[in-house]
C-alpha cells in the first residue's frame, strides 16, 4: 500500500542539512559532490524503501536508530550474495558489544528485521546501488515533518 505525500517525511532540499551533512563528511576528509539532476534524489528512494515502516518511525526516539538499521540493511544488500549472513551476523555483535546486556531476543528480533529489509531492497530497489555513507535526520514530533538528507557513493 503506498503512503500519500503528506503522510511521508521530507526529502531534504534544505540547504542547510545538506551543508551540514557535507561539513560532517568533510571532517572525515570526505569528498562530496551534488547528485546529476537526472538521478532520483536517494532521500526519497529510502524514504520509499522505509515506508512500509511506519510502525517503526512514529516515536521521534525510535526514529534514528531505525533508520540506521535500515541504511545497514541496504548497504548489506550491495554486497556480494555469499558475504551478507556473515555481514548480517557482524551487525549483531557490534550492537552486543555496544549494550552487554541486549537481550538474545532483540538480538534475534533486528537480525530478522535486517533480512527482511535486506529482501525488500532487493525486490524493490534493486537496480539502485548507491551506498549510503551517512545521514542526516531533523526529526519533528511527526514523522511527516522530518527532513533527511542522505550522502551516499555511486557503485558499480
Amino acid at each position: 500500500m503506498s503512503k500519500k505525500s503528506g503522510d511521508l517525511p521530507h526529502q531534504s532540499d534544505e540547504p542547510a542539512a545538506l551543508d551540514r551533512l557535507g561539513q560532517r563528511l568533510q571532517k572525515q576528509q570526505i569528498r562530496t559532490v551534488r547528485a546529476p539532476d537526472n538521478m532520483p534524489k536517494m532521500s526519497g528512494v529510502f524514504i520509499d524503501f522505509i515506508s512500509p515502516y511506519q510502525d517503526f518511525l512514529a516515536e521521534p526516539e525510535d526514529r534514528d536508530e531505525f533508520i540506521s538499521i535500515a541504511v545497514t540493511a541496504w548497504n548489506i544488500s550491495l554486497a556480494p550474495r555469499k558475504h551478507r549472513k556473515k555481514l548480517v551476523h557482524g551487525f549483531a555483535e557490534t550492537m552486543l558489544e555496544e549494550d552487554e546486556d541486549t537481550p538474545a531476543d532483540v538480538l534475534k528480533a533486528m537480525r530478522i528485521l535486517l533480512n527482511e529489509l535486506m529482501t525488500e531492497k532487493l525486490k524493490y530497489f534493486a537496480e539502485d546501488t548507491r551506498f549510503i555513507t551517512d545521514y542526516e535526520l531533523t526529526n519533528a514530533e511527526k514523522w511527516q515533518d522530518c527532513r533527511l538528507a542522505i550522502a551516499f557513493e555511486l557503485s558499480k
